[in-house]
């Protein structure tokens, strides 16, 4: 019984380094494929594609924050100096 149970566990282990091996091949193609499909190409991000939006809508709030932080500065500048 004993011998059955240790090839069991020895096919199971090859299997999962098997697997394992697999998807450290696979992983780079998939993960470019996946860039790919949502609008990154070689050259940069591809218009009208999810990255474009995507792109879009972090610079906007990236400008808004910017745009926040100084109009603080403004503000706080205004009460030190007595707001004239």
């Amino acid at each position: 019984m004993e011998t059955s149970s240790k090839k069991e566990n020895v096919a199971v282990g090859g299997a999962f380094v098997a697997g394992g091996a697999i998807g450290v091949v696979a992983a780079p193609a998939v993960t470019v494929a996946a860039a790919n499909a949502v609008g990154f190409t070689a050259t940069g991000v591809a218009a009208g594609s999810i990255a474009a939006s995507a792109q879009r809508i972090f610079i906007f709030e990236e400008f808004c924050i910017l745009l926040l932080l100084d109009m603080r500065s403004i503000a706080r500048i205004r009460c030190w100096d007595g707001g004239s």
